[in-house]
């Protein structure tokens, strides 16, 4: 039983850390888009692009850190990627999310977002 709350305890933490990511961050992403926005026939979506790419990156980096410390703990759960041979898929889609994240600083990005995606989808048809 006590190895079952340490387990929570480690998922506890790891929504904690990215809670505090989320109330530094987020407010920093949102300056200059007028929230709440006013009613027009244009979508919103392009002006939170950024933040949606942020809460993937937050939400990946939690669920890593608490598979990281489950594993730690003795529980594992096959996200953490253990041969050589399951990197090259994680590291494109920590580019993907990435890409997309800084796709809304400098459009230079989108190759990197459009390239990891395709490599994402090849990889999956395989």
């Amino acid at each position: 039983m006590a190895k079952y709350a340490k387990l929570a305890l480690a998922g506890l933490c790891a929504a904690a850390i990215g809670f505090a990511i989320e109330l530094a961050i987020a407010p920093k992403l949102l300056e200059g888009i007028p929230v709440p926005f006013g009613r027009t026939g244009k979508p919103i979506g392009g002006s939170l692009f950024n933040l949606t790419f942020f809460h993937a990156i937050l939400a990946t980096a939690i669920i890593f850190l608490f598979a990281y410390l489950a594993r730690r703990l003795g529980f594992d759960f096959g996200i953490i990627p253990k041969s050589k041979g399951e990197i090259p898929g994680l590291l494109a889609f920590a580019i993907f999310i990435s890409s997309g994240f800084l796709m809304w600083y400098n459009p230079i990005f989108l190759v990197g977002l459009l390239a990891s995606g395709i490599y994402l989808l090849a990889s999956e048809i395989q």
